[in-house]
């Protein structure tokens, strides 16, 4: 977010939504001294007159709307074109993480294209003492620079920390495989983990036999129409929801090797980045699930995921 967007949100809470400077201070991460700073500087630049002057390259009133509509701490929306809506999310996601992540922070991190291009767009020499923990297990195939397992060894990187690596598949054969895989120390350590997650980085995937699940056989055909009878929207770290939010695979969840929703609706900051109108209603549903606390998405996917709701 540039500064002159986070000058508008904060004169937008402040003057428009009457939040207090010490509500607006914790929803941002920033310092009520900070907060009182960018108000003044709001008002000595001309943002705030009688009612605010938007920049023009905001989407303050649907970022609000946004945030009311689903209880949002906070919605950060950007324009974009198919072409490098990716990457602008991307920065948008990275931003966002950057700003907030201090280093006592544990950081937990899922797989897929959206959080791959936020990896991307952090620069190295990040916030010492930050823990990485990877949040699901990997996928068989392709896409390597997409998989949790190197995402969490990127952060890992960047943050200049040792990752804790799930070694191990994220979907298996069935429930007595996973009962066995549950006997390894190691993974269970890093299991264990995710109860100290603070800070996660999660995408959001659709119902679509073009999604990367399904698409590449991650998945097979036989969970795809048990996911359809059940009403399915989206999934996050292959947690399948529907459109109201509530859990629809449980027989799925038999085999996952991954965080479930209870545990990621108790982590602190869950930043979920997805974008793309073949996803407003996946993401729609997953923010019904009340699970993400930030949500990264572009302007005309919003306002189609505002349609769903």
């Amino acid at each position: 977010m540039t500064h002159e967007r986070l000058l508008a949100k904060i004169a937008h809470n402040y003057y428009i939504e009457e939040m207090s400077q010490r509500e607006i201070a914790d929803s941002l991460a920033l310092s009520y001294a900070k907060v009182s700073r960018m108000l003044a500087e709001a008002k000595r630049l001309g943002l705030v007159q009688v009612s605010i002057k938007y920049p023009v390259d905001t989407n303050q009133r649907v970022e609000a709307e946004m945030e009311k509509r689903f209880g949002l701490r906070e919605a950060i929306i950007v324009k974009s074109s198919s072409g490098n809506r990716l990457r602008v999310l991307g920065q948008a996601g990275a931003d966002a993480l950057q700003r907030i992540a201090t280093p006592k922070d544990v950081i937990g991190i899922s797989w897929g294209s959206s959080l791959l291009h936020v990896v991307n767009q952090l620069p190295s020499g990040q916030k010492m003492g930050v823990e990485i923990v990877q949040l699901v297990g990997g996928l068989n195939g392709g896409g390597q620079n997409v998989q949790a397992v190197d995402l969490a060894k990127r952060l890992g990187q960047i943050y200049d920390s040792d990752p804790n690596i799930l070694y191990c598949p994220a979907v298996v054969a069935n429930s007595m495989v996973k009962e066995g895989l549950m006997e390894d120390e190691s993974i269970t350590h890093v299991m264990g983990l995710w109860n100290q997650v603070t800070i996660s980085l999660i995408g959001i995937g659709s119902m679509s036999k073009e999604s990367v699940l399904f698409k590449e056989h991650h998945l097979s055909d036989h969970w795809f129409d048990y996911l359809q009878e059940r009403r399915a929207v989206g999934d996050m770290c292959m947690r399948f929801f529907d459109k109201d939010g509530k859990v629809c695979s449980s027989d799925l969840d038999d085999v996952l090797m991954g965080v479930d929703l209870p545990t990621m609706e108790a982590m602190k900051t869950v930043i979920c980045v997805a974008g793309g109108v073949e996803k407003a209603e996946a993401i729609a549903g997953a923010l019904h699930t009340g699970i993400p606390d930030i949500l990264v998405t572009d302007l005309e996917t919003a306002k189609e995921v505002l349609s769903f709701a």
